[in-house]
């Protein structure tokens, strides 16, 4: 992980920091789709409150918090995570 972690550019880091909720607003409140938004609840590279803007702005968003991970809820949590996004693809391919 901290390989593949230590590949990411500079600058996608940096604009994780940099970006502000409402530099989102207008691609999640245009998107046709549903949208599962996940999120550790210690993650320290992306801010809780911008899931929850996203969340707040697209009628067909749901937000799943991860209480004992981080940014990579996927690994520190992966049954629950592949459980969710299993239950969501589901009822997104039914509609």
């Amino acid at each position: 992980m901290l390989a593949i972690n230590g590949m990411t550019p500079r600058a996608v880091n940096e604009g994780f920091v940099k970006t502000q909720t409402s530099d989102l607003e207008p691609t999640f409140r245009g998107f046709p789709g549903p949208i599962l938004l996940t999120h550790g609840k210690h993650d320290r590279l992306v801010r809780t409150a911008m899931s929850e803007r996203v969340k707040a702005t697209h009628k067909d968003s749901r937000l799943s918090i991860f209480a004992n991970s981080g940014h990579s809820h996927f690994y520190e949590e992966p049954d629950r995570f592949g459980r969710e996004l299993a239950t969501f693809v589901k009822a997104a391919n039914r509609g």
